[in-house]
């Protein structure tokens, strides 16, 4: 319990240190190319975020507060209306009792505890299988593209006033992802 209580008072330090000096260790996250398919009534959407953790980061997911990647997903027609849009995100939270991780797949509505850091960062920056739409909605001749966009939003920690900009971590830049042009015709129906 020592080692926990030792490690929330590090992770602490060096959030608080970032604010104080000002200086965080930022990274340019991105996204993979998207992979479209189909799993037989829907269009589902498969990528990661890539380059979207650091050493600070990791320090604040142990540090038993919860820390959410949030995901908008749009899907624009040709003439770049939206014409569906989702929100889901992905949160850990580390138990500093039991010294695991709790994440959290809102798009898949499920839980999983993990152990190490390494699949923390596997989960929260996979969208893998995302149902996006029904395949019956896809208007025949037009075209279609989707975006996907992430960000972080402030979070505070004990005994601090000042709230933790975790854009900070990826250079204040959401990572940005439209899909190429598709039509129906790239899905069996």
């Amino acid at each position: 319990m020592f080692e926990s209580i030792a490690k929330q008072f590090a992770t602490t330090a060096i959030a608080l240190g970032s604010m104080l000096f000002g200086t965080v260790a930022g990274t340019d996250a991105t996204f993979t190319p998207a992979e479209l398919s189909s799993n037989g009534n829907e269009i589902v959407i498969t990528t990661r975020l890539d380059d979207c953790f650091t050493e600070e980061m990791d320090k604040l997911f142990q540090s038993g507060k919860s820390i959410t990647i949030n995901f908008r997903m749009t899907v624009h027609n040709s003439n770049n209306d939206v014409i569906l849009f989702n929100d889901f995100y992905h949160q850990v939270k580390y138990s500093l009792v039991d010294d695991y991780f709790q994440v959290h797949l809102s798009e898949h509505e499920r839980t999983l505890s993990v152990m190490t850091i390494e699949e923390v960062h596997d989960l929260l920056a996979s969208v893998s299988n995302y149902e996006v739409m029904e395949l019956s909605r896809l208007e025949p001749e037009e075209q279609y593209q989707i975006q996907l966009i992430s960000y972080m939003e402030e979070i505070s920690l004990p005994g601090r006033e000042e709230q933790i900009h975790l854009m900070n971590y990826w250079n204040n830049t959401e990572p940005t992802l439209r899909t190429p042009a598709f039509d129906r015709t790239q899905f069996a129906l």
